[in-house]
């Protein structure tokens, strides 16, 4: 999957923001381990750095440092406005287009 949206040039952070646009539909808290999950289903693999803790620097690392903890994990609050602003920043207009693709094939 990876290798199709970047080119060959595989991003970590890449892959996250792929995983927090196709997950991130409004406003709102989401668990760290579902990102976590999201990013196994993107890659297609469960690496063994890919952890919650990893998911949670990567977040603060792109800016998004609103958390909070709750009874069944951590929690971060992310929009899509936030999310798609950071992937514009980071991601090649050419990787944008290829994600929005697959997000609208997909449904």
């Amino acid at each position: 999957m990876g290798e199709e949206i970047y080119g060959g040039d595989f991003s970590c952070d890449a892959l996250l923001l792929t995983a927090l646009l196709k997950m991130v539909d409004r406003d709102d808290y989401y668990f760290i381990k579902a990102i976590k999950e999201k990013m196994f289903e993107e890659l297609g693999e469960k690496p063994n750095w890919l952890n919650e803790r990893w998911v949670s620097n990567a977040l603060k690392r792109l800016g998004f440092r609103e958390k909070r903890r709750v009874g069944k994990g951590s929690q971060v609050r992310l929009t899509p406005k936030m999310v798609n602003t950071a992937a514009s920043k980071m991601l090649p207009p050419e990787a944008l287009i290829k994600i929005y693709e697959t997000m609208k094939d997909n449904g």
